[in-house]
């Protein structure tokens, strides 16, 4: 596609058919490569499918539901949202509007057209189901920039149950819980922790959509900085621990910066470590590269005695223009 959708000018370069052919030429891409039963994906990924840098076009569907999430950097201009408006109702979709940014953080994604969506809904990744909330706010309840890394954990539990009679999972900084369910549905038991209330029970309602008896996981509210050592303390040690803080947090006056303390809380997550386990460290910042961020990896694990294969996870194939996700998996030697 030849056309851009700039967003700080008022003319635009592309034309309906434009959008539309390339829409529907993506939508044939995607099933070609992604996994069986996934319906919530990233449809558009900025230039390389014509868009602006950082804005992006999503799918999150079902049996009665289909509805595209439209992200930008900046307010659309009325004829971008005129062309986008043209494409959603020939595809039938309810088309929302998110503005990423700062002074949005509290927002949900924009009506535009088609069907409204009020209550919350199910899709699904690889079989695995998600509840999605297009009026939770700025988040609607999955990362899909991890879907590979969510596949990636669930194999790394099923290599280790082929050895072991029971593999423990710790998901911290756990959102709503997408790395326990798909370590949970491989048969770990899992321990999901999270600040927030309201995240701890769209997790529970994740686990019930999966039919995972709750009774049989763990569910924590609290600061992973606090419980990383109370777990070390007490010799609770994980067969496999999720990091995917956010680049920056404050609770109880403490602040947490990953440029600052990311290493720290490697080394923190390598005491509850259990023989040949495994840690998957994953970040958005971008100050530093995924060099870096190995580096950064290697060192803790140098710190804390522990001999391990370090290795570097690549984005989904339908994030093509996006370079913001560094995933390092560490593996205990």
């Amino acid at each position: 596609m030849k056309g851009k959708f700039p967003s700080k000018i008022k003319f635009i370069t592309f034309d309906f058919k434009q959008l539309h052919s390339t829409i529907v030429e993506q939508l044939q891409a995607r099933a070609d490569f992604l996994p069986a039963n996934t319906a919530a994906y990233r449809l558009l990924d900025g230039p390389s499918d014509g868009l602006d840098k950082g804005s992006c076009l999503e799918v999150y569907a079902n049996d009665k539901i289909k509805a595209w999430l439209w992200q930008t950097q900046e307010t659309p201009t009325s004829l971008e949202i005129k062309h986008f408006t043209k494409v959603a109702q020939q595809h039938k979709v309810s088309l929302y509007l998110k503005v990423l940014g700062a002074k949005n953080l509290s927002k949900s994604p924009q009506h535009i057209c088609g069907a409204e969506i009020t209550k919350p809904f199910l899709v699904t990744e690889s079989g695995r189901s998600y509840w999605i909330d297009f009026a939770s706010g700025y988040s609607q309840g999955i990362f899909l920039d991890q879907r590979d890394n969510r596949n990636k954990v669930a194999d790394l539990v099923k290599e280790q149950l082929a050895h072991q009679a029971e593999v423990k999972v710790l998901n911290t900084f756990a959102y709503t819980a997408g790395f326990s369910i798909s370590a949970a549905l491989a048969g770990a038991t899992t321990t999901t922790l999270d600040l927030s209330n309201t995240y701890l029970e769209w997790s529970k309602r994740n686990f019930e959509a999966n039919e995972l008896a709750l009774s049989e996981h763990y569910f924590l509210k609290g600061d992973t900085l606090e419980w990383l050592p109370k777990f070390a303390k007490k010799q609770r040690l994980f067969d496999g621990i999720i990091l995917d803080p956010p680049s920056f947090s404050r609770n109880k006056g403490k602040v947490f910066k990953v440029q600052d303390h990311y290493r720290a809380l490697i080394e923190q997550a390598l005491a509850c470590l259990a023989p040949k386990g495994w840690v998957l460290c994953s970040t958005n910042y971008l100050g530093f590269n995924a060099q870096q961020f190995k580096s950064m990896a290697k060192k803790a694990c140098h710190q804390q005695g522990l001999r391990a294969n370090l290795s570097a996870a690549q984005l989904p194939q339908d994030f093509a223009s996006s370079n913001h996700l560094k995933v390092i998996f560490i593996q205990a030697l």
